[in-house]
This record gives structure tokens, sequence and C-alpha cells, in this order.
């Protein structure tokens, strides 16, 4: 067994292949291990004996990432195993090498061990080749000929720069890349990225920095359009006046897509270049646009606050700050500053190209007003969107998603729910169409609702599928808990109740970390209903108590107000269950309407009179249920669906109650 024969003697070869020539008649195997360049060392090894030759292939991705997991365990985040992957590109020794660094805790240091092995092999090549080298790490792994051409200016005598490339290419240091990201420009990449990285680490500051900024410049002449590579280089390059708008382009792009912590990164990069003025506020709006989609509701008031002190009023992006901080005031029970945003929401004229930001920050404000009850405040924001929807630009679908979604807010508390089905669809579509991955995820969401609201579980549950995969991919937490809020409601109807309670449990934490208020409720009326469904009325009461106790969320207190009737109705506490049923009902009176729970805010009280002793008032309370139930149920255009809709599990108990002599007309209808 020979080890490293590279570093062998003559001596060592001849006199193994003297003992293969004496000895082919005896048991003799020889297994020699060597880097390639052992061929260059001895030509024609052993070439008159029986050899066979093995070269050894990268080791595969998923025995590399066995190995890594292997050694660090399987808490090893993500980005720490796909780096150094990378790093070794397959190659064993480097992965040992890379991954004894992570366990010692210098993961961003290069071990030495690897560093002595590139290094040594940049050293063997000559001086031309170091240069040209250098010059190709400053653009990373790909780089191009007319960009290296860039950055060696002078150094680059006509035709060496070709000549360098080919020599590289035959030493297997680079290798020419298929489709070229630049049709005009042959494209290359480093072989393996510890050489670039060892490349890179040999340029002094001063040839960094000028570096970074020719490769920009190069970049943008040759149509570079990710504007996060450009700025990039200006960064590096002590450009920051060029890198800061890039970063703002880039941190936009990010949200639009959905990637919302690559966002954050990118607006806080910009403001470390110095960012000013209304530039500072473009890139703390990408910020309150990603925080609003993480649920980090905090810091999306904060660094919208913020936008809108330095952003233009009336503009696109105030709008969109304006919005956002809207939102997370609502949704964290700061009705105040809730509302002081939508009076200047409602009180700015929309600059030119500015109304799709507007009709968004109108989208996100009638979602917190709806949830608050301020529904003649959401109403006239809709009838002012719909005003401004006539001066639209043909096929700008974002804005008339964000139109069809706040229409579908306005019906969230009237009694048809056929139209909140009609608008859902077509939110759903819209978004769909204009591409935001943040609001397609809330738009199916609601779509699910409409559907579960109507009895529609399974294509209910498809829906909230649909929104919640979306929610995952993209990262948008705050979709992901408005997902799973409506998932356990739906599995609650479907009686699937420990799937139903973890999710509900998901969502109660999600809003304890996030300061959120109205989602928290919702979600423990649901788990109050839960608890009642599973024959467990004191903790069912506990439940919606706890909803009770959020004074901001008015229409879900009127819910739970109902829900809490019916577990004091289960302990046998009939006059403490009629005193939460009426505050239920002066709570539905008062606002006009709920987003959940109608019927049984009605048959709880019918059923509390009833309990209570107050049999001609119960009556009537149950007449007017009924009579209510059926006109909703009348306005559904689909037979199937309005069977579904009267078979809901609060619809059957109000329409199996036998209809008395003062709901003649609720049961005419019923007939």
């Amino acid at each position: 067994m020979l080890e490293d024969l590279h570093w062998g003697d003559v001596a060592t070869v001849k006199a193994i292949d003297a003992a293969l020539r004496e000895l082919r008649e005896r048991r003799l195997l020889v297994i020699a291990l060597a880097r390639p360049e052992v061929h260059e060392l001895f030509p024609r090894l052993w070439a008159g004996r029986p050899v066979t030759r093995l070269d050894l292939g990268a080791l595969p991705r998923r025995a590399g990432e066995r190995l890594v997991r292997a050694m660090l365990g399987d808490a090893v985040p993500a980005a720490v195993v796909d780096k150094v992957l990378a790093l070794a590109a397959g190659n064993a020794f480097y992965l040992e090498e890379l991954i004894r660094a992570v366990a010692a805790g210098r993961a961003e240091e290069l071990p030495e061990t690897v560093l002595a092995m590139v290094d040594a092999r940049i050293e063997a090549l000559d001086a031309e080749q170091r240069r040209v080298l250098r010059a190709a790490s400053v653009f990373g792994e790909a780089f191009w000929r007319g960009g290296l051409a860039e950055l060696l200016g002078a150094a680059a005598a006509p035709g060496r720069v070709e000549a360098m490339l080919a020599e590289l290419l035959e030493q297997e240091v680079i290798e020419r890349r298929e489709g070229p990201r630049f049709p005009e420009h042959d494209e290359y990449g480093f072989r393996h990225g510890l050489v670039r990285e060892a490349a890179y680490r040999r340029l002094t500051s001063t040839d960094r920095t000028l570096g970074h900024r020719l490769a920009g410049d190069w970049l943008e002449r040759a149509g570079e359009t990710d504007a996060s590579v450009l700025a990039a280089h200006f960064d590096r390059g002590d450009a920051p006046a060029r890198a800061v708008p890039l970063y703002v382009r880039a941190g936009q792009v990010a949200v639009v897509g959905a990637s919302f912590d690559r966002a954050i990164a990118m607006a806080e990069r910009g403001v470390a270049c110095g960012a000013a003025g209304p530039e500072l506020g473009r890139l703390r709006l990408v910020q309150t646009e990603a925080h609003a989609m993480r649920f980090e509701l905090a810091a999306c008031a904060r660094v919208g606050t913020e936008a809108m002190a330095l952003l233009e009023r009336g503009t696109g992006e105030w709008f969109g700050a304006v919005g956002g901080v809207a939102m997370a005031s609502a949704l964290c029970g700061e009705r105040d500053r809730a509302a002081a945003l939508l009076a200047e929401l409602t009180a700015a004229e929309p600059g030119p190209g500015a109304i799709t930001s507007y009709m968004m920050g109108c989208c996100w404000t009638m979602m917190v007003l709806v949830n608050s009850g301020l529904y003649a405040a959401a109403a006239g924001l809709l009838a002012r969107a719909e005003d401004l929807q006539a001066r639209l630009a043909p096929g700008d679908r974002a804005a008339e998603a964000f139109v069809a979604q706040s229409r579908w807010y306005a019906a969230c508390t009237d009694e048809d729910p056929w139209r909140r089905l009609v608008l859902a669809r077509r939110a759903a579509a819209l978004h769909d169409e204009a591409g935001y991955a943040g609001f397609a995820v809330r738009a199916y969401a609601d779509l699910g609702v409409s559907l579960h609201g109507v009895g529609a579980h399974g294509e209910a549950e498809r829906a909230l599928a649909q929104a919640r995969e979306l929610a995952d991919r993209t990262g948008t937490v705050h979709g992901t808990t408005f997902v799973q809020l409506h998932l356990g409601a739906a599995l609650l109807e479907g009686g699937r109740l420990d799937e139903a309670e973890a999710h509900l449990r998901d969502v109660e934490e999600a809003c304890r970390r996030a300061g959120e208020v109205h989602y928290a409720a919702r979600a423990h009326v649901a788990l109050a209903r839960l608890h009642a469904r599973r024959g467990e009325p004191a903790a069912a009461e506990r439940e919606a108590r706890r909803a009770t106790d959020y004074p901001h969320a008015r229409p879900v207190r009127a819910y739970a107000n109902a829900v809490l009737a019916e577990a004091l109705l289960a302990q046998g506490r009939p006059a403490d269950a009629l005193d939460a049923a009426r505050q239920g009902q002066r709570l539905f009176d008062a606002l006009g309407g709920v987003y959940e729970g109608d019927a049984l805010i009605h048959l709880a009280l019918a059923e509390a009179l009833a309990a209570a002793g107050h049999p001609d008032e119960a009556a009537r309370a149950l007449a007017g249920a009924r009579e209510r139930l059926l006109a909703r149920a009348a306005r559904i255009e689909d037979a199937a669906l309005r069977a579904s809709f009267l078979g809901l599990g609060d619809h059957a108990r109000t329409l199996a109650h036998p209809p008395t002599h003062g709901s003649a007309r609720a049961h005419a209808q019923e007939s």
C-alpha cells in the first residue's frame, strides 16, 4: 500500500515495477493512492503491468450531508451545512477539516490546513495566472472574460487574458460554464470555492475596493439585473451613493417574492451605507412590509413610523407605511393609534402612480377596522377606494386585488354568505395574477373561511392547505398564524379535536410572542368551543372568559359571550348564562353584525332565556334567530351549499328547535 505516491521517489517506483515483473505469477496486489499530478511526475507509471486506474470522484452531496450531521448533530443549521458542503465541493479531506472548524466554533474561518493546501496550489501558478485569479475572485464564483479585462486594465496585454484562461482551464483550476448569464461574454467559474476564497484573501484592501467598484461598473453595463449583486459590489467598492438605491430595489424585489429575511437584510445593508432622507424611508418601508408578514408587530410599527416621517405624504410609499403601521397598531390593541392613522389615510390624496399603494394600505386597514368592529369607518374607506378605482391603469391586477379583498372584509359583517364567497374567489384569483405572495396567503385563507362558512368543509380545507403551503414556503408567519386559526376552526367543526387543538395552541403562542390581540381572542373562542365538544364546561368557561378580556376585539367578544353562556348552562348556572348571553346580544346589536358566531349569539340567548324561566322571551328570541338564519340561507344561490350551510352545527341546532306560534314566517321560509 503506497500512500501519497505523488510525494514518492523514482527508486521506489522502479522497485515496485521490478516486483510486479518478477513476481507476476505470485499473489501480489499493489495499491497506490495519489493526486492527479502523479502522472506528471511519473509518466507511463507501470504502463507495462496490468494496471487498473480508478479516478476518485467528488463525494456526493447526500453522503457529505450525512457526514456533517453525524459529526455536528441534527440541530446544525441548514445554512451551515450548505456552506460547508459548498466549500468542500466533494473533497473529503476539506470536508473533514471544515467540520472540525465548525465544531470548534470557527465557522467563519477557513482551517489553516485547508488554506495551506489551496495556497500551495495557487503558489504553484505563475504570477500572471495568480493575477487573473485575484481579479476573477472579485466577481465571486462566476466571472467573465470581459470583466477580467476591465479589472486588469493596463496589466492585461492584448490576448494575454484569453491565454491565461486557457492555461487555467487546462490545469483544471477554472471551468467554462454553459449558458452564460450575459450572452455576449464567455462565462467561467472556479472549480473549487476554496480556490476563490484563497485568491480573494490575497488582494490588498485597496485592490479589493477598486476591484469591486470596477466589477459593479462592468456588470451594470453588461446587463446585470440582480440589484443585490450590484449593490454588494458598490458597497464593498466604497460607493455608498450608488449602493443605497440598489439595496432599496433588492429589498423591494425580496418582499414581492416573499423572501422576508432577505428583504430585511438588504435594507439593513442600505442603512449601514449611510442612507438618509427618502432613501432611508424606502429602506424602512421594505422592513415594515417584511416585519408585517413575519408577524413581528412591534418592529413593524417602529420602522413603519420612521418610514412615514421620511417619505413624502401622498406617495405610494407613504401609503404603504401608513397601512403597515395601522395594521400593527390595531392588531396589538392600540386602537387610538390605528384610528389616527385611518384619519391620515383618508385625508391624504394619492399622488401620481400612488393609487396601487393606496389600495394596499386600504386593504391592511380594512382588515383591522373590521376586526375592531369599526364597520362605519371601514365602509367609508372602501367607498373612497372604489372611487379611486376608476383612475386605475387598465390591467393593474395588484390594485384590483386589493380592492376585491377590501370588499371581502367589508362583506364579513353583512348577512349574505353567498356574496362573501363570490368576493373571496375573486380576490384569490386576482392575487394569483398579481403575484404578491404575502397577500395571496391571506386571500386563500379568506376563501377557506368563506367556504367553511357555508359548510363546504372539504373545499375549505383545500383552500386553507394551499394558503398554509404558500405561507410556509414564503415564511409569511402572519399568514401562517391566520391560516392555522381557521384550519383549527374547520377541523373543530369536522370533529377532529386533537388536530384542531394543536393548530389553535400554535396560534395562541404566536400571538403571545407578537403581542397580538385579535387572533388571540378568536383562538380562545375556538378553544372554548373545543372544550365544550369534549364535555369540559369548566375549561370552556375559562377559555371563553380569556376571549372576553380583549376590549378592542369587540366582534369576538360578542361571540365569546355566547360561548361563555353555553359553558355556564352546561354547569347548571342559568342566571350567569343569561347575563353572558345578553352581553353578547348587546354587543351584536351595537355593532350591527359580526364576522363569526352570528347564529350562536342569537341561539345562546334563546336557550339561556328558556333555562332561566323566561319562556315567552325565549320563544321570541328563537323565532328571530330562525328567521334571520333562513333569510341568510335564501341568499345562497347554490342549492347544495344552501343545504350544507343549514347543516352547520349552530344552524342545525337553531332549526332543531320546533317553531313556535310566533315564528310562522320563519316556518314558511323553512318549508
